[in-house]
């Protein structure tokens, strides 16, 4: 589904990175990376893709990664509280 979106939509933020998140979801995560960093790529200041992409990383066990963009994160919320404390 997400394919063919990506097909008619490549440069909507909102849907690279929905696409992203069903590649997480199913724990592909490199695949997810992908589209995350295309997201951030179309659209920097996306705070819920930073996450999305920090969750990647630390799924993957690269902590350094994950505190590179969890750093970047503009807005404090409870998803960042949590992320941060997986990814020391």
């Amino acid at each position: 589904m997400f394919k063919k979106a990506l097909e008619l939509n490549p440069y909507n933020f909102n849907v690279t990175n929905n696409a992203g998140t069903a590649y997480f979801l199913e724990g592909n995560y490199e695949e997810a990376i992908n589209l995350y960093l295309e997201t951030l790529r179309i659209n920097p200041y996306f705070d819920d893709c930073k996450l999305n992409l920090a969750a990647c990383y630390v799924n993957t066990n690269r902590k350094a990664e994950a505190n590179y963009w969890l750093d970047r994160v503009s807005v404090n919320s409870a998803r960042l509280i949590e992320l941060r404390s997986y990814a020391q």
